[in-house]
């Protein structure tokens, strides 16, 4: 019940494109966890995922300053 009302409430701060896909990281999640309490060795390939995962949360998270924009 908590972690409805905790989403709900997040819903009000966050755009809904941008919690779902935070809200979809959670195998990234899993794997770290389970890396450290249980001991589990991921393969080469958790590894990537995981990577992937992160950097993409990191461009959902950034904020950019105003002036800096460089692009379109």
């Amino acid at each position: 019940g908590l972690s409805r009302l905790l989403w709900y409430e997040g819903l009000k701060r966050l755009d809904i494109s941008k919690a779902t896909s935070l809200a979809i990281s959670y195998p990234a999640f899993s794997l770290f966890y389970s890396y450290i309490f249980l001991k589990e060795i991921p393969t080469i390939f958790q590894w990537i995922g995981f990577i992937i995962i992160f950097c993409g949360i990191f461009i959902l998270t950034y904020k950019r300053k105003r002036g800096n924009f460089v692009g379109i």
